[in-house]
């Protein structure tokens, strides 16, 4: 596996691997109209927007091997002057997910801030009904700072929380994938 900038090119597979996620995840939390629609097209269009036209402060960064991505991260850096860069999105394929990828991707993403001269923290909205990514957060050291309410596409209301890393380079001390041993 490796950890590289996307580019227009990956605009597709990046949308299909965020509609994916977003079908086997957010269930209940987006309306079920706009799930049982086409999530792949809004998600080709955002994609194909931030690739064509990236923000300046914008990195997209992919975990993929030979042949697939397995998932990706978008981060804006120094976004906010209160809570630092904002990783704006963070999916992992669901059948790569517990391998590592999370992992991999959480690192490079502490790896890109830090080298790219990023003043503060890091900070991501989650979903209150996401447990499962509010604990791999937590286990990378993210803290639970503030709850708010995302309107989400369909008008759904959907209860968040800020999750907030104070130190990039605490984060990447603690997401650097382990070593391999060779014992």
């Amino acid at each position: 596996m490796q950890i590289q900038e996307a580019t227009l090119d990956d605009c597709r597979a990046i949308a299909q691997l965020h509609a994916t996620s977003w079908h086997s995840v957010y269930r209940g939390a987006l309306s079920e109209s706009y799930l049982s629609g086409d999530v792949f097209a809004d998600r080709h269009q955002l994609w194909k927007a931030r690739l064509s036209a990236p923000q300046e402060n914008q990195h997209i960064l992919l975990a993929r091997n030979e042949t697939d991505i397995l998932g990706f991260a978008c981060l804006f850096l120094d976004e906010n002057p209160a809570w630092g860069s904002f990783l704006n999105n963070l999916h992992v394929s669901p059948a790569m997910r517990r391998s590592g990828v999370g992992r991999c991707l959480l690192h490079a993403t502490a790896r890109t801030c830090l080298e790219h001269g990023s003043e503060g923290g890091l900070y991501l909205w989650v979903l209150q009904s996401n447990h499962e990514a509010q604990d791999f957060y937590r286990h990378f050291g993210a803290r639970n700072v503030e709850e708010d309410v995302w309107i989400a596409f369909g008008g759904t209301e959907a209860p968040i929380f800020r999750f907030f890393w104070p130190s990039l380079e605490a984060l990447a001390a603690t997401s650097a994938p382990s070593p391999i041993s060779t014992a």
